[in-house]
């Protein structure tokens, strides 16, 4: 089995954009308020509708939802 591997965010990432689903967008849009006031770049991925779903439903286990 081949594990990924994870990289930890580092001070000199600062400038790097961090890409965020907008699944609950009242919670996700204070959160990148938040870290935007600590100079982090946040940007909320605005997708909806029947396509998004059907992905969705296509790719993600369903105990996930």
């Amino acid at each position: 089995m081949k594990h990924l591997a994870y990289v930890s965010f580092e001070k000199s990432m600062k400038d790097y954009t961090i890409l965020a689903p907008d699944m609950l967008p009242r919670h996700f849009l204070l959160i990148s308020r938040i870290l935007s006031n600590f100079g982090y770049h946040i940007e909320l991925l605005k997708a909806s509708g029947d396509r998004v779903r059907d992905l969705g439903l296509k790719y993600v286990h369903n105990d996930t939802c």
